[in-house]
């Protein structure tokens, strides 16, 4: 769960395969890229589906999940609270 707004402008989550040559990533039916790379997401509330395709666009894994998070910002702390 992300409370604060802000921050979650500048995170990411990290995907990563040790892949053979030719696979590609593909988050929720948008293509990604080579799979041997790092793939950086900022993370979006709602449901998602990560895949992982081989050269043929066949898919050979797929993992469902869903980003929870506070729709609107959360009022600044002040120190020592």
């Amino acid at each position: 769960r992300v409370d604060d707004l802000r921050r979650a402008e500048r995170e990411r989550v990290l995907f990563q395969a040790q892949a053979g040559q030719g696979l590609r990533w593909r988050l929720d039916d948008a293509e990604q890229g080579a799979a041997d790379a790092v793939l950086a997401w900022r993370p979006a509330v709602g449901p998602h589906r990560l895949e992982l395709l081989d050269a043929a666009g066949k898919v050979l894994a797929t993992s469902r999940f869903e980003v929870r998070g506070n729709r609107e910002p959360v009022p600044d702390q002040k120190p020592g609270l």
